[in-house]
């Protein structure tokens, strides 16, 4: 981790889980201050190609197609995106060997592997889990779950049934937002530099304040046409304020705020 972090110009601060506290200033990707440690960027980057899988004789799957995908685990607990998926074809009784990539963010200190079972691919399962150190080059490992013993697993879906995303539902917080604030266990990040983010808030997964998926947004204001920007959102009572260019709004939620979030004009 940084040291001594620079963050321009102005700066705002927001505590997150385990005394560790955000910073984000719009101008860049926002940093997490970990006591006793340093500055790591904020959230985890998802691996950006797929696994290399090569299958061999001495396993136990079916013949058929298996996905598969990794993700990285940092020391806290917080996981990354998935990265793509390989889809291989593979003879019965076949092993695994996954060559995976590492990464150069020094809290990731495991990788986790998913493959499905065959001939399906909508829930991975996990098939092994490896400690890492951070850096270039890549890391072997083999493995011989049979289907059965995949299914005893832990399970990963793709998606909800409602469609939203799963797997990769844990998308670092968008750069850019300039203030960061806490609300009923939800992080939100808004007032955001890029233009094209001018009315937008952006929430984080309940309990996890560095997953934002893209899905955890709503854009309050007029017209597009309007210059009517976010100028600050507060936390206040019951609900979460949000102030533009010309109006005041309330968000409040009763469960999620995917499913039942209201806004009202105050």
């Amino acid at each position: 981790p940084e040291l001594f972090a620079t963050m321009q110009p102005r700066v705002t601060f927001c505590v997150a889980q385990k005394g560790h506290i955000i910073a984000v200033n719009g101008k860049e990707r926002g940093k997490l201050f970990v006591p006793g440690e340093g500055w790591y960027k904020l959230g985890i980057t998802a691996p950006a190609n797929s696994p290399s899988v090569v299958a061999s004789d001495g396993g136990n799957s079916f013949s058929g197609e298996y996905a598969v995908a990794y993700r990285y685990v940092d020391k806290f607990g917080n996981v990354s995106n998935l990265s793509p998926i390989a889809d291989v074809t593979v003879a019965k009784d076949s092993k695994f060997t996954y060559t995976l990539n590492k990464t150069d963010e020094k809290r990731v200190t495991k990788i986790q592997v998913f493959r499905s079972t065959v001939d399906q691919r909508a829930t991975l399962y996990k098939a092994c889990e490896i400690n890492v150190t951070s850096g270039t080059g890549t890391v072997n490992v083999t493995e011989t779950l049979s289907d059965e013993a995949l299914l005893k697993s832990d399970a990963l879906p793709l998606y909800y049934s409602d469609g939203r995303p799963c797997a990769n539902s844990h998308t670092p917080p968008p750069e850019k937002a300039s203030v960061v604030v806490t609300f009923g266990d939800y992080h939100f990040y808004s007032v955001f530099t890029d233009n094209d983010k001018k009315n937008a808030i952006y929430y984080s997964n309940q309990g996890e304040p560095e997953s934002v998926p893209e899905h955890n947004s709503v854009y309050i204001g007029l017209s597009p046409d309007i210059d009517d920007r976010i100028n600050a959102i507060v936390p206040w009572g019951m609900g979460l304020y949000v102030f533009t260019v010309s109006a005041c709004y309330r968000l409040v939620w009763a469960s999620d705020p995917y499913v039942d979030l209201t806004v009202k004009q105050v």
